[in-house]
């Protein structure tokens, strides 16, 4: 994602230089132009950046800790199924956790990637009008 938004940011930026010099356009709507583009970019940046953040997330209980447990609940772990239910409510905590960080992700990736699709089409209309405008 973010190598899309750079490439498509590098042509825009190339393109503008080509507008103004070779082109009888208003400086005004080239820089109007530029704004929008850029500001769509830089939303769809930040998302997209947002989407590759560290997040605090469920780790699994540190294996010393299950010792002393089992230790101490000696008793009632022999001959029951109360080790199993403590990894199966372990392994459900991790589990909930990498959803929900997951589907955070999915979400900002899916508002980036909207954003550098919008912002894409807003910039191929407004070149085609500038360009109708001129002939």
């Amino acid at each position: 994602m973010l190598v899309a938004i750079s490439v498509f940011s590098a042509v825009i930026l190339m393109l503008v230089p080509i507008l103004i010099e070779h082109t009888e356009i208003e400086h005004f709507k080239i820089y109007a132009f530029l704004a929008i583009v850029l500001s769509l970019l830089a939303i769809s940046f930040i998302c997209a950046v947002l989407a590759q953040s560290r997040y605090d997330h469920s780790v699994p209980t540190d294996i010393n800790q299950i010792y002393q447990i089992i230790n101490e609940h000696h008793d009632e772990f022999s001959g029951s199924d109360d080790f199993l239910l403590l990894q199966k409510k372990q392994i459900g905590n991790i589990h909930r956790s990498k959803k929900e960080l997951n589907d955070k992700r999915v979400k900002l990736l899916q508002i980036s990637l909207n954003i550098l699709i919008f912002s894409i089409l807003i910039a191929i209309f407004i070149l085609l009008l500038m360009y109708h405008t001129i002939q």
